[in-house]
């Protein structure tokens, strides 16, 4: 038996008419029971056979306990048997170093490590030996400073003030109660002293007269200063060096640092770089350029795809290094004369304002749509650019949209003409235009009253229209009229036609026996004495009647006439 070693014995009677394998359970604590088992043993046959394992990957200075199995298998089924529990304890141990590595090397420490297994047994010290040779000369205490338990853990110590560039040797020492392990050699070297390292230069809150220069410095584990330089020549010959703030700390770090500059002239191209220096030498970082913000650079380009409303115009922007908006403005001939004149903007319209990032390229823009314009209309109109920097209108442009288009008209004739119907006519051409169609009817020429008129039929965009009165006119009257159309350029009135409805009969034809009768009419006609009534004709009673509602207010005549020709029409019979 050893700290991690021990041999199992037992003895087993399977008798000599059986045969048996056999195996050891064995466990930490009391019970042999859910542990380790050996590899089968076996078979074995007779009385009092000592059998025997070995076990290894033991705890030192731990308590087990061990069973000794035997199974005995027939017809494909296996009985097992244990023996009574048996115990032991294996020996102490000293304890063990598995490996040793290092970390965070840097030209003046570094940290060292070892795998240590304390074998069940509270340490008594830990340290790491090193030195420049296998002597060693210096230690450091690890970190935990007690270590304990049968497991494998991690000891580690920091160690400073080594020389840079330097190679080293160390070990780990560990003693318990039983002994003092030293652990294997291990070699490592210091990193050499280097000057600083200079990154990500870059320029940041450029306006036209200011920037923030800015850089990545790294000290390489030594105190460090740094300045910045900057001028218009690329050769950073007469530049001017502004020095940096307080000394970067000794670690390894890209450490950000900054300078703000000012004085300087707009869109103008600067150089700069930045400088770092340690004990061991001076790094000096490329040069890089910028150039500072000035008004957008404007030109206005021409007009095209001019219509009655709408236009587009193309032009260029150069946003001279910042953020910009441009547009497009624009005002009719007479606002622009007018707003001159004033000394006012003189455009007083403007299209959407559309983005451009930073640069200092010219760009194209457009084309740029210009809507809701007159027809027949001259427009002045200019792209215009605005940045934080300032606002720069192009040079001024103009264009004049097309002529209107209103509706072409022509008055139709009229048919179905009776004493109180007719049917009007026309044409018009929209010019692919949304248009309301009407007639204009009276009778008084040019004085009548608008009514809509009914499509008939189109070809292309001209349409036929109509409208028609059913017993709504009066007889014996002539009736002006004309087409009308309108749309958003104008209104059209066709040329103006008439037509009269027919008349009424006279009641009757005076018969020759009474021609020399004065002033027939038909109140003398109704009764004569001697002679009876005389019985009028539905027709004579119609005319009557119409004469009647002549005389009527005009809003009731119409109402009139139709209630006459119902009750007396020339359909009824007496």
């Amino acid at each position: 038996m050893t700290g991690t070693t021990a041999t199992l014995h037992g003895t087993l009677n399977p008798g000599a008419s059986a045969t048996v394998s056999y195996d050891f359970t064995y466990a930490r604590g009391e019970s042999c029971t859910e542990g380790a088992t050996t590899p089968e043993g076996g078979p074995v046959t007779g009385k009092a056979i000592k059998v025997s394992t070995s076990v290894s990957e033991l705890e030192a200075n731990t308590e087990y306990s061990f069973c000794l199995v035997a199974n005995l298998t027939e017809s494909e089924l296996t009985e097992s048997t244990s023996g009574a529990p048996q115990s032991f304890k294996t020996l102490a141990s000293a304890p063990v170093v598995a490996s040793a590595s290092t970390s965070a090397v840097t030209p003046f420490g570094a940290t060292l490590e070892a795998q240590v297994n304390p074998e069940n047994e509270t340490t008594a010290s830990c340290t790491f030996e090193y030195g420049e040779t296998t002597a060693y000369g210096s230690s450091a205490e690890c970190s935990p400073a007690t270590l304990e338990g049968a497991e494998t853990q991690l000891a580690s110590a920091a160690i400073a003030a080594l020389e840079p560039g330097t190679a080293y040797h160390f070990r780990a020492v560990v003693a318990n109660a039983t002994g003092t392990t030293k652990g294997v050699d291990g070699e490592f070297s210091t990193l050499p002293l280097e000057a600083p390292i200079v990154s990500g230069e870059s320029v940041s809150e450029l306006t036209s007269t200011h920037a923030t220069l800015r850089a990545q410095v790294n000290p390489n584990y030594q105190e460090t200063t740094y300045s910045f330089e900057y001028g218009t020549s690329e050769s950073l010959a007469g530049a001017i060096t502004v020095a940096g703030g307080a000394p970067l700390s000794a670690e390894f770090a890209e450490l950000p640092v900054s300078t703000s500059i000012g004085s300087l002239a707009p869109s103008t191209t600067y150089f700069y770089r930045v400088t770092a220096e340690n004990g061991t030498g001076k790094m000096e970082g490329p040069v890089e350029q910028f150039t500072t913000t000035a008004v957008p650079v404007v030109s206005t380009g021409g007009a095209a795809r001019i219509t009655r409303t709408s236009a587009t115009v193309t032009g260029t922007v150069n946003p001279a290094g910042a953020p910009s908006g441009y547009s497009v403005v624009y005002a009719t001939q007479a606002d622009y004369e007018a707003a001159l004149a004033s000394s006012a903007d003189p455009y007083g319209r403007s299209t959407a304002t559309a983005g451009l990032p930073a640069s200092y390229e010219t760009q194209a823009v457009g084309p740029i749509l210009i809507d809701e314009l007159e027809p027949g209309t001259t427009y002045h109109y200019a792209v215009r650019a605005a940045n934080a920097v300032g606002t720069t209108t192009g040079n001024d442009g103009t264009f004049t949209t097309a002529p209107a288009t209103p509706p072409i008209v022509t008055t139709g004739g009229a048919d179905g003409i009776t004493q109180n119907t007719a049917a009007i006519h026309g044409s018009i051409d929209t010019r692919r235009l949304a248009t309301i169609s009407q007639f204009e009817l009276g009778t008084s020429p040019f004085a009548g009253s608008l009514v809509s008129a009914s499509v008939d039929g189109a070809s292309g965009t001209v349409l036929s229209v109509s409208a028609s009165f059913g017993n709504l006119l009066q007889p014996g009257v002539t009736y002006y009229y004309r087409a009308v159309a309108r749309n958003r350029d104008g209104t059209t009135y066709g040329s103006e036609s008439s037509f009269t409805t027919a008349a009424f009969p006279p009641i009757f034809t005076v018969p020759p026996a009474l021609a020399l009768l004065p002033n027939p009419d038909a109140s003398s006609l109704e009764s004569k004495p001697g002679t009876g009534p005389v019985k009028l004709t539905n027709k004579q009673k119609l005319a009557k009647a119409l004469k009647a509602c002549a005389k009527k207010p005009k809003k009731k005549r119409a109402a009139c006439r139709r209630s006459a020709q119902k009750k007396f029409g020339t359909h009824r019979r007496k």
